[in-house]
């Protein structure tokens, strides 16, 4: 009996005292050991290169086992045939086993998902030592494409989902290539769309929630980034009906009827870059009467989440316009009091892309011979200049088959558009381009021809567009063009030319006709080649508004 005993306490590891007694006595060649009070460390150094460790077996008090290799940490599993469910080492056979397993280790015999959560460990603790929070997310991306490859069903963090539905939602046909390509793992688009219909957008100016959210919104923003412009713009929609995250889309607010327009309404802050759509309304044949009581509601709501309103854009249809004349009581001004905020100034603004899309339009209507619209010169309201739609025509059939051109923006799609393609602001924009005023100071220099008014009314505009379109305060040093720098003083460049702009819009407006000869002579209609009432008052309008906006700025308010 007593033989069997001392056989049996040879084979069982009765402590970790005892085994910290025996265990150096059955290493092998090759091993090395580290004995602590708290466990002990056995372990094989490559040197063939450089010095690193193999393998290495943990011993703790418990006699719990870790085992590494190359610096990826095993899963206990991979050695249970060995060690048991319990993952100790309580025998000597055992821990014989591991030894003489470990010798034999092959790289190969890592399991790729081991060496995997190994990267993700020494990712995070990389990024976790860095102060560069700009690389935050792009860390966690990467840690989360590997922690998707490890699984065959794909569960997505909240914030991938996130950033998931905005790729999508910019850009589907990239999204959906490069989730096919599997250069990234990424959720299917139509789980992305049932989680965007389960939210609750600005589907009216009543939403509870999205007024919550503009409040909370608020109170992040600093007091100039609050004076805020209101947008106002219909979308044209196909009527029908849906039924998405458990609501019915698709009925009219104003009747009981498929909406054919959305009414939206968005802010952007006049000292930053912060937008938000406000309300999305649905609407079936929208008039000025309803635009009315719905922008006074959104105005109310605005104020409600301490926003300061400075001014409403538009476009120049007629809804929009009868809605502002509504506003001003009859009478069409530049500025009220705010209805809701009768302390602040109310501007109103009819929208620069399409202003200047409407002046390209009313130049392509002109029905005289070589497209004539007749103007005063800017600097002398006695001098009359004609612009010619011609003389850009001619430039590009002249150019049209050259390598190299004077005018390379000019096109079949610019100057003969399609009804459709009369909506793309950029192709309006290629009309009033400086290299089309270079080709025809190059045609009147070179060749004789009179094109210089045709280039006087491009630079006017031209240079007008310039100063709308500041979107970048460090635009105008890119472009060395100082109208295309913001607006930092009343004595600006930018002023004067705005203010000189309006008086030739209002001498323009107000000039009579030309020469009875010389109008026969071009075939000029009744309006004498001048632009139509509406583009006119609007363009006008808009300009007034647009300087007394600046002032306004500069005595009320302190811009950065």
């Amino acid at each position: 009996m007593n033989k069997i005993l001392q056989n049996g306490a040879r084979i069982t590891v009765n402590s970790f005292e005892s085994f910290q007694e025996t265990y150096a006595k059955k290493l092998g060649d090759g091993w090395l050991n580290i004995r602590t009070d708290n466990f002990v460390l056995c372990y094989r150094l490559d040197i063939n290169q450089c010095p690193s460790i193999v393998v290495s077996i943990k011993i703790y008090k418990d006699l719990t086992v870790e085992i590494w290799h190359d610096s990826v940490l095993l899963k206990t599993k991979s050695y249970h045939f060995i060690l048991g469910e319990h993952n100790k080492c309580d025998r000597w056979t055992k821990f014989d086993s591991l030894l003489s397993w470990l010798a034999a280790f092959k790289p190969n015999d890592v399991k790729p998902n081991e060496k995997i959560e190994h990267a993700m460990h020494l990712i995070k603790d990389a990024y976790s030592q860095q102060d560069d929070n700009d690389k935050t997310l792009f860390f966690s991306v990467i840690i989360e494409q590997l922690k998707l490859t490890l699984s065959s069903k794909h569960i997505y963090s909240t914030e991938f989902l996130l950033l998931a539905a905005k790729f999508y939602f910019c850009y589907p046909a990239a999204y959906s290539f490069i989730r096919s390509s599997k250069i990234l793992i990424l959720p299917h688009p139509v789980y992305i769309k049932k989680l965007s219909n389960a939210l609750k957008g600005p589907s009216s100016v009543s939403n509870n929630n999205h007024i919550m959210y503009l409040q909370k919104k608020n109170e992040m923003l600093s007091p100039n980034e609050k004076l805020i412009c209101l947008l106002i713009d219909e979308i044209y929609v196909n009527p029908g009906l849906n039924y998405k995250g458990g609501k019915l889309l698709g009925k009219a607010e104003n009747a009981n009827q498929q909406a054919n327009t959305i009414q939206a309404f968005m802010i952007t802050s006049l000292f930053s870059k912060y937008k938000e759509i406000v309300a999305l309304v649905p609407m079936k044949n929208q008039t000025a009467d309803y635009l009315y009581c719905q922008t006074l509601k959104v105005l109310q709501m605005l104020n409600d989440c301490k926003y300061n309103v400075l001014c409403l854009i538009s476009d120049n249809n007629r809804i929009n316009r009868n809605m502002f004349t509504q506003m001003c009581q009859g009478n069409l001004v530049n500025c009220i009091s705010n209805p809701v905020q009768p302390e602040n100034k109310l501007f109103f603004l009819f929208d620069t892309e399409h202003l200047i899309k409407s002046v390209r339009n009313n130049w392509f209507n002109e029905k005289t011979i070589g497209q004539v619209l007749c103007f005063p010169s800017p600097d002398n309201s006695s001098k009359i200049f004609l612009a010619k739609l011609q003389d850009l025509k001619d430039i590009y059939e002249t150019e049209k088959s050259n390598l190299i051109k004077n005018a390379p923006m000019l096109s079949q799609k610019v100057l003969y558009p399609t009804s459709f393609e009369k909506q793309n602001v950029l192709l309006a924009l290629n009309i009033f381009h400086e290299s089309n005023s270079a080709a025809l100071a190059h045609e009147a220099g070179e060749k004789g021809k009179d094109t210089m008014g045709t280039k006087e009314f491009i630079d006017q505009f031209l240079k007008w567009w310039n100063i709308v379109n500041v979107k970048n305060s460090e635009k105008g040093k890119r472009l060395k063009n100082p109208f295309c720098d913001p607006i930092r003083s009343k004595d600006q460049m930018s002023m004067v030319f705005l203010n000189k702009f309006y008086d030739w819009l209002v001498s323009w407006n107000n000039k009579s006709a030309l020469p009875l000869e010389k109008t026969k002579e071009l075939g000029l209609p009744g309006k004498g080649g001048k632009l139509t009432k509406e583009t006119q008052v609007a363009l006008q309008f808009t300009t007034k508004s647009l300087i007394d906006i600046v002032n306004h700025i500069f005595k009320e308010h302190t811009p950065e």
